[in-house]
């Protein structure tokens, strides 16, 4: 009896332990998901900086749209906070929020995506050359 007690104790402190390191990992992936959409604003100035003027007025103007797309963000994922909130908890609305937000990062990436070629497109040759320049670095900042 007493050693069946020992392992149930072992078993548990083991689960407790399992649950944390998985608490901490969820959070840490669903901030890296988060932080990999940052403002375009200033990686879009960064490369504009190394352009000629005829090319960065090029590159910003196809970029405005994306910064309109972006303006979106904050009240989709106000959404997902509010549902979080409610109470009571409609596990429902979480899930229908969760879906638009993740919409909502598609949709941006198609925008990023479709400004990105249609600025290319645009460019100078030389211009293209220092946009590829640009692709082999990181383009964002890491998570703090």
């Amino acid at each position: 009896m007493r050693a069946g007690v020992r392992w149930t104790r072992i078993l548990g402190g083991l689960l407790v332990l399992s649950l944390g390191i998985n608490v901490f990992l969820s959070g840490w992936i669903a901030s890296s998901w988060w932080y990999r959409f940052p403002p375009p604003g200033g990686m879009v100035e960064r490369i504009a900086s190394r352009l000629s003027a005829d090319d960065a007025k090029i590159l910003r103007s196809a970029f405005a749209v994306v910064d309109r797309e972006r303006a979106q963000g904050p009240a989709l994922h106000g959404r997902v906070v509010a549902a979080l909130r409610a109470e009571p908890f409609d596990p429902k609305a979480l899930d229908e929020a969760l879906a638009d937000e993740f919409a909502g990062f598609e949709a941006f990436g198609r925008t990023l995506r479709g400004a990105l070629v249609q600025a290319a497109e645009r460019m100078s040759p030389e211009g293209r050359l220092k946009l590829a320049e640009e692709q082999g670095r990181p383009p964002f900042p890491p998570p703090p």
